[in-house]
């Protein structure tokens, strides 16, 4: 593992070094050139953010990968090419791409090109360029070997104009990957070393690719051995990528932390969100460090998307999904069943709108005719789009169900599209608990009602469903009980192969069971603040849980205390699972008798070490984030 190194601004990476390579002569072929190709957009970017006699500038930048699936990863996609650019025609000193520079993972012969991919379009910066390691860089010690000898070591510092720069490894590979997504062990110790020897620095950054300071990477190490060095040091900015976004995250006890991960890669469809392409330029002056976003021909301000703006947009967007409500439809009494249910369409925003309305049935299997409606709607108007549906059995009565499709516009150009399949509201009544045993012995589960997993339609992927064998290929019964301290909960598993080779956060992907659960029952289309999702698998012979979802902003108290137990029976056919769930993990403040929560529950199943697909009461963990899918569970005496 390399240890960091200090690089002065003349010692910068070799991708650096060829990109100041006959720099002179460039230079001299772009004065010649330069009133035949800055056009006028470009010049009024320039003089935008013209630069002050006691400033200087450098940009960052991440994720100008290829994006997946295209047909050569060793090419630099052409939004990549352009940012350099207009990186060019703005003029800065210096550039950080902050990771993910290739698209890895790939067979070790392609490597080799994938670098050579990156080298020949960085050598057209026209300044050094420093470079981070990502996850599509790195991914095991083959990769992070090449990367060393390719790139750079993987965390290092240089000083330019009296600032102090900083590079860390959030993809740290070493000690059979112990330090992954952490920065720990002789990463965190040369940090410190490192941040003793610049206390002089007039500024200091600091580079990582993930963004480690939120939960989903390990946030309580970062905010409690990463951050406060930080902040004692007066860094005045982080920046990541890896998500594909812009997003100001809230500055911490004066440290900024930036999400910049928009220079190549594929990006979402909100703007509002942050998803454009983009690049961040960086103003220095003795006193002062200012943010200016470059999307491809527009300056924006540092706080074009911030925390609170990304909230305010879903808002707008959740009102536009509520004007086409969900359908929920319980389960009849008898069967074969036929259901009439009607579409309430109203225009709930306070902007006239035009509406298309389609219901479909890609399955062809619940005798749903397909209907299609436009109109143009004035604010609280609306109209209603009456349909019938049919199950022959209890069997058929299962996802996936007709479709419903919206696409709303707007006079001012907003538009907003959304597809929401109707919900088939399954319901479970949870029996108080006796005495309860955490061993993975379920034989104090006798009588306790369950919840069955056995048929093809309960199945996620449908290559899944395909190639199922049947139950003895993959089935489960899932059981709850309740006592005023925590939920019970129980799954016997049975698996024709299990295989559970994964890291904790990484489970999914193997043979484990992934329980969700909805505190408040409201039936968001996103995962909320009462919402949680928890990961129970069988490691090493160890019965872990990992936590997918557990918001800190729910008022919540320290971090979830869910608890396991895992057995597997010794034909290893069968795995039984126990874990206990306090129910501040389950999101309810004061359980009791009647009281109804949202749950869910798949199962995941794997024969060669990649994840086949799940079994699952409803959808909602498996196929997205909805916590509108889950079923309801009833607390009873």
């Amino acid at each position: 593992m390399a240890g960091g190194e200090d690089a002065g601004f003349g010692g910068c990476s070799g991708q650096g070094q060829k990109g100041t390579s006959n720099l002179e002569r460039r230079k001299l072929m772009r004065r010649i050139s330069i009133v035949a190709i800055v056009t006028v957009a470009a010049l009024v970017l320039i003089a935008a953010i013209g630069q002050a006699a006691d400033e200087w500038r450098f940009v960052v930048m991440g994720d100008n990968r290829p994006p997946g699936g295209v047909a050569d990863p060793t090419v630099q996609p052409d939004t990549f090419l352009e940012n350099i650019r207009e990186v060019n025609l703005l003029g800065a000193d210096l550039v950080v791409i902050v990771g993910d520079l290739v698209l890895g993972p790939q067979p070790e012969e392609i490597m080799p090109a994938l670098w050579d991919g990156y080298d020949k379009a960085i050598a057209g910066f026209e300044m050094p360029v420093y470079s981070v390691a990502g996850n599509h860089d790195i991914w095991d010690a083959v990769s992070e070997r090449i990367y060393q000898e390719r790139v750079k070591p993987l965390w290092y510092s240089f000083d330019h104009k009296g600032s102090h720069f900083i590079v860390l490894d959030s993809e740290d590979q070493s000690d059979n990957r112990a330090h992954f997504e952490k920065i720990e062990g002789a990463q965190i110790e040369w940090l410190k070393a490192d941040l003793a020897k610049s206390k002089d620095a007039e500024h200091t950054f600091v580079f990582v690719h993930k963004p480690l300071w939120t939960f989903d990477y390990g946030g309580t190490q970062w905010m409690e051995e990463v951050h406060p060095l930080l902040a004692a040091h007066e860094v005045d900015a982080v920046f990541c990528g890896h998500v594909h976004i812009y997003e100001k995250n809230p500055t911490i006890d004066g440290v900024r932390y930036i999400i910049t991960g928009g220079a190549g890669a594929e990006i979402g469809d909100w703007k509002e969100e942050g998803s454009f392409h983009h690049f961040v330029i960086v103003r220095v002056k003795p006193d002062t460090v200012r943010l200016t976003v470059v999307q491809t021909g527009a300056i924006y301000a540092e706080d074009i998307v911030t925390t609170e703006s990304v909230a305010a947009f879903r808002e707008f967007r959740l009102t536009a999904r509520q004007c086409v409500p969900r359908v929920v439809l319980h389960r009849p009494a008898s069967f074969p069943a036929e259901v009439t249910e009607s579409l309430h369409i109203v225009n709930r925003t306070d902007k006239a709108m035009d509406i298309t309305v389609s219901l479909s049935d890609p399955t062809d299997r619940w005798g749903c005719a397909p209907i299609k409606r436009k109109a143009h709607l004035k604010p609280g108007r609306g109209f209603d789009l009456p349909f019938t549906l049919s199950a022959a059995s209890s069997d058929e009565w299962a996802y996936p169900t007709p479709e419903v499709s919206v696409m709303i516009r707007f006079a001012d150009g907003r538009k907003f599209s959304t597809k929401k399949g109707i919900v088939l509201r399954e319901s479970y009544t949870c029996p108080r608990a006796s005495i309860i045993k955490l061993d993975g012995d379920l034989s104090d589960w006798k009588g306790v009602p369950a919840i069955v997993l056995d048929n093809r339609l309960q199945l996620g992927r449908k290559d899944f469903r395909k190639s199922w064998r049947g139950p003895d290929d993959l089935s489960a019964r899932v059981m709850l009980q309740w006592a005023p301290e925590a939920l019970y909960f129980a799954a016997a598993v049975t698996a024709d192969v299990f295989l559970q080779t994964r890291k904790p956060s990484r489970m999914w992907q193997t043979d484990c069971v992934q329980i969700a659960f909805d505190g408040k029952n409201d039936d968001t289309e996103e995962y909320g603040e009462d919402d949680s999702e928890y990961g129970l698998g069988l490691i090493g012979g160890e019965s872990v849980v990992h936590t997918y979802f557990w918001p800190y902003a729910a008022g919540r108290k320290g971090t979830p205390k869910l608890t396991c137990a895992i057995r597997r029976s010794k034909d290893g056919k069968h795995v039984f699972y126990e874990a206990t769930v306090p129910w501040d993990d389950v999101g309810v403040s004061e359980p009791g008798a009647g009281t109804v929560f949202g749950f869910n529950v798949i199962v995941n199943d794997s024969d060669t070490g990649d994840r086949r697909g799940w079994i699952g009461w409803t959808p909602g963990v498996g196929e997205s984030k909805a916590p509108y899918y889950f079923g309801d569970v009833t607390l009873a005496e």
